[in-house]
C-alpha cells in the first residue's frame, strides 16, 4: 500500500516497485522491486559515517516534506497514526511492562545510568504517548541503518530506504531522533549531532518547509529521543531472541539513553 499510495516518495528514495498486489481475504501480497545491487545494507551495530548520515537525513527531508501537514493522510486506515487507523496494539501500560521484563532479562548487561533513563521513561509513558508535539507528516517509523541500502560512488540512487510496513502519519522529528540516536556510535554522535540536525533542517527548508524553526525541531528531537528506547526493549521482548538481536537491541538502548541524557531530555518527562 505504501508503494501504491505515495508516489512523491516511492521510487525516489526507495527501490522502484515494478509490481504490487494484495489479497485482503488472505492477507497475502506480492511486491516485485528494483534490484539495488551492489548497494550494501547499513549496519546498526557498526554505526555510520557522517556522509552516510547526511544521505539518510536528506532522504528524511524528502519523505517528510512530501506530505507535510497533509490531511489526506487520515484517509488511509492502514497507515499508523491516521484518524481512521486502529488504535495501537500495545497500551502504554503494556509497553511499560515490556521494560520491566527487559530489565529482568538483561540485568547483568545494564548499567545504572541506562536503567535510570528507562525507568523515568517507563513511568512517563502514559503522558508521553498522548502528547505528540510538533507538525505531522508521512514518516517511516523504523528509520535506521538496517533499513537503508547505500550505493557505491556514482550510483543513480546513493541511498534507498526499505521496510515500509511501519509507515505512519507521525512526527518528522521522531524519525530524525531515532536515526541519529542509534545510527551514530556513542562516541561520534555528540561530535556531529547539532551539525546533522542543521543539515536536515536546511534540506527541509530547501524542500519548501519554511514554517518549522530549528529551535522547534531541536525541542521535538529531545522529546522523541526516547522513542528508540521503546523500540529496543519492546522488540527485544516481542521477537525471537538471537545473539545478534540481543547485541543490537542493547546497543540501541544504550545509545538512546545517552542521547536523552546528553540533550537534557529527562526534564521533559517530569
Amino acid at each position: 500500500m505504501f508503494y501504491r499510495t505515495f508516489p512523491k516518495v516511492a521510487g525516489k528514495i526507495t527501490p522502484a516497485a515494478y509490481y504490487t498486489d494484495y489479497d485482503a481475504a488472505t492477507n497475502r501480497f506480492a511486491l516485485i522491486m528494483e534490484d539495488m545491487a551492489p548497494s550494501e545494507q547499513g549496519d546498526q551495530l557498526k554505526g555510520c559515517s557522517v556522509a552516510e548520515a547526511e544521505l539518510a537525513l536528506a532522504s528524511a527531508a524528502v519523505l517528510h516534506a512530501a506530505y507535510w501537514g497533509d490531511e489526506s493522510l487520515d484517509q488511509h486506515d492502514w497507515l499508523q497514526g491516521s484518524e481512521t487507523s486502529p488504535p495501537p496494539v500495545l497500551t502504554s501500560e503494556q509497553v511499560a511492562g515490556l521494560w520491566t521484563g527487559f530489565k529482568a532479562r538483561y540485568a547483568a548487561q545494564l548499567t545504572t545510568d541506562v536503567i535510570e533513563v528507562g525507568d523515568a521513561y517507563s513511568a512517563a509513558l502514559p503522558r508521553w504517548g498522548e502528547v505528540r508535539p510538533g507538525p505531522f507528516a508521512l514518516t517511516h517509523n523504523d528509520f535506521r541503518l538496517d533499513n537503508m541500502l547505500f550505493g557505491k560512488p556514482g550510483a543513480p540512487k546513493p541511498i534507498a530506504l526499505v521496510d515500509w510496513q511501519t509507515a505512519a502519519k507521525g512526527a518528522p522529528a521522531n524519525d530524525v531522533a531515532y536515526f541519529i540516536g542509534a545510527g551514530l556510535t556513542r562516541e561520534e554522535r555528540p561530535k556531529h549531532e547539532q551539525a546533522l540536525l542543521r543539515y536536515y533542517h536546511e534540506r527541509l527548508t530547501e524542500a519548501g518547509i519554511s514554517s518549522y524553526s530549528f529551535e522547534d525541531l531541536y525541542d521535538h528531537y529531545r522529546w522523541y529521543s526516547f522513542y528508540g528506547m521503546s523500540v529496543a526493549f519492546g522488540a527485544a521482548m516481542l521477537v525471537k531472541q538471537t545473539e545478534r538481536g540481543d547485541e543490537m537491541f542493547l546497543t540501541m538502548l544504550r545509545r538512546h539513553a545517552a542521547q536523552a541524557r546528553d540533550n537534557d531530555a529527562l526534564v521533559l518527562l517530569t
